[in-house]
Formats: structure tokens, C-alpha cells, sequence
């Protein structure tokens, strides 16, 4: 950080080596630095809010899938009352009682995220649960718990990486924009919706403070979605077809 370079546009120096290739913000620290240190804080929320989200998700889906009737009924009617509030409404409500923190962002976003997991799963489980191994399971006795964690979840493998994929950028938007709030991470530590927030004063002078973190969100949430649409087409033998 040197208060002497604040708002220091983007660009190279002049010896051709590069200076502050983004810039650099209010305080004179660079930009670009901050967007990588940033992207660790983004990744780690979104990772772990996926395994936290799919783990609970998907044990629910395959249970209310696997046995229906009245189990089916009361799991997907919770959920449905789940999918009725905004997640992000629903996560600024938790965050604001727990406090910030990345790991509460974490356990709020997976929290409120595994209900997209368990109506997928649901879906899959329905159709899988009446191929032919699945009856011969039954046949020789299997118990329902050996015959859902052996024989159905790792049939429901390939769709829930897809869906977890694709939630990753989902889960990323959502960290960046409670950090935009104030209520994600602490605000000494960088994050790109912090980040964005804290330029927004200097948008008219000082367009990359804001900007380039923002363009930086958008490539990533954009990537992460056309990168589970590969997953897709690569897991699906129909569309390899």
C-alpha cells in the first residue's frame, strides 16, 4: 500500500515492466493483487458451500425419492416452503444473527442452497430406483440404507456434479453480494463484492476500482456455469450422441 500511488490508473510503466496493471484504489493498494487474494476468499466459500449444500441435499432427495408416499410428501413440501423465500433474503436474515465471517457464509449458504440439490436428486432417484439392480438388491434381502448408499447415490453421481457445478458460480454471486452489503467477510480482508462496494464512490473518476472486480465476478460466475453445461454434455451419453 503507498498512499502516494491512490488512484493510479491502469497501465504499464514506463520501462515496459508492469506497474499497477489494474490500477490501484483509495488507499493506494493494487488492485490486482486484491482480485487474486480475493478469488481464494470466493473459491473456498463457494467449494465448501457445495459440499455442504449437495451433502445435505442429496440425502434428502434420495430418501424422499427412494421411499415416497408420505416421506416423499412431507421432505418435498419443506422444501417447496424452502424454495418459497429468496435464498438471499434467507441468507441476509441468518448472517445478520450470526454475525460475519466467511465460515458462517459458508454454513448459511449451505444451509439455504440444498434444497435445489434434493429436488434434483428426488427427480433422479424416482426414475433410478426401478432399474432392474435396484429390484435385485431388494430381491436378496439388501437393507434400504445399504441399497440407497451402495446401489442409488453413486448412480446419482454424474447429475449432482453437474448441479454442483453450476451452483458454484450461484454460491460465488451470493458471497460476493452479502460482502457487498457488509455482511459476508470482514471488511479487512478483500472479496471481490467488498471491493466493488468500496469503489462505488469513485466510479465517475475512478472506474477500475469498481469495475474490474466486477468484471473479474462475472467471467468467474459465467465460467463456472458454461463449465457444468460441458459436464453435462461430456456425463450425458445422449448428447455425446
Amino acid at each position: 500500500m503507498k498512499p502516494a500511488n491512490r488512484l493510479s490508473e491502469p497501465g504499464f510503466a514506463s520501462s515496459g515492466d508492469p506497474a499497477y496493471l489494474f490500477g490501484t484504489d483509495f488507499l493506494g493498494r493494487d488492485v490486482l493483487s486484491r482480485i487474486i487474494f480475493g478469488a481464494r476468499v470466493s473459491l473456498v466459500v463457494g467449494v465448501f458451500a457445495v459440499l455442504g449444500a449437495g451433502s445435505i441435499g442429496v440425502v434428502v432427495g434420495a430418501i424422499a425419492g427412494y421411499y415416497g408416499k408420505w416421506v416423499d410428501e412431507v421432505l418435498m413440501r419443506l422444501v417447496d416452503m424452502g424454495l418459497a423465500v429468496p435464498g438471499l433474503l434467507l441468507a441476509l436474515v441468518v448472517v445478520m444473527l450470526l454475525g460475519a465471517g466467511m465460515w458462517n457464509v459458508v454454513l448459511v449458504l449451505s444451509a439455504t442452497g440444498w434444497l435445489g440439490f434434493a429436488r434434483v436428486t428426488r427427480g433422479v432417484t424416482l426414475s433410478v430406483k426401478e432399474r432392474d439392480f435396484i429390484l435385485a438388491a431388494r430381491s436378496y434381502g439388501a437393507a434400504d440404507s445399504r441399497i440407497i448408499t451402495r446401489h442409488l447415490i453413486p448412480n446419482l453421481i454424474a447429475p449432482i456434479i453437474v448441479l454442483g457445478s453450476q451452483q458454484l458460480g450461484v454460491f460465488i454471486y451470493a458471497e460476493s453480494s452479502l460482502s457487498f452489503l457488509g455482511l459476508g467477510v470482514p471488511l479487512d480482508t478483500p472479496t471481490w463484492g467488498s471491493m466493488i462496494a468500496q469503489g462505488r464512490s469513485y466510479l465517475d473518476t475512478s472506474w477500475w476500482v469498481s469495475t474490474l472486480p466486477g468484471i473479474v465476478l462475472t467471467i468467474t460466475v459465467l465460467g463456472a456455469f458454461y463449465f457444468g453445461d460441458g459436464l453435462r454434455d461430456a456425463l450425458d451419453p445422449r448428447l455425446r450422441r
